[in-house]
């Protein structure tokens, strides 16, 4: 039986489960990693709430525009903000530029390229 990303057969339930949550016991877990080196970290992010994160997100670190999410805290993939915002990884979510650390200037520096301005 296939079991969503994250999940594995537990025979004694006939059902998928978290591997933490099973006695089967798996000696080996299988990690994605992106084209660029990037995995899901191992452990729970709590959120600004205090909740934890059943998606959590991380920060690029070349781009602000750009981060990681990491679906069901397992599965990696690329996560973009619209154009005009950044991510912000203290709220988890796009941002404003100047509501980001290092990263308040980052379209001026977009803007200075394209015009070939350096």
């Amino acid at each position: 039986m296939p079991c969503p990303p994250g999940l594995i057969y537990d025979d004694s339930t006939s059902s998928c489960a978290w591997s933490t949550d099973s006695k089967r016991q798996c000696t080996t877990t299988k990690k994605e990693v992106l084209t660029d080196g990037f995995s899901c970290p191992d452990g729970d992010v709590v959120g600004p709430n205090g909740r934890i994160l059943p998606h959590p997100t991380f920060a690029h670190p070349d781009d602000c525009q750009k981060f990681y999410i990491c679906r069901n805290g397992v599965i990696p993939q690329y996560g973009s903000c619209s154009a005009g915002s950044v991510y912000n990884d203290v709220s988890f979510k796009c941002d404003e530029p100047e509501n980001v650390p290092g990263c308040e200037n980052y379209y001026e520096n977009e803007d200075e390229k394209k015009s070939g301005k350096n």
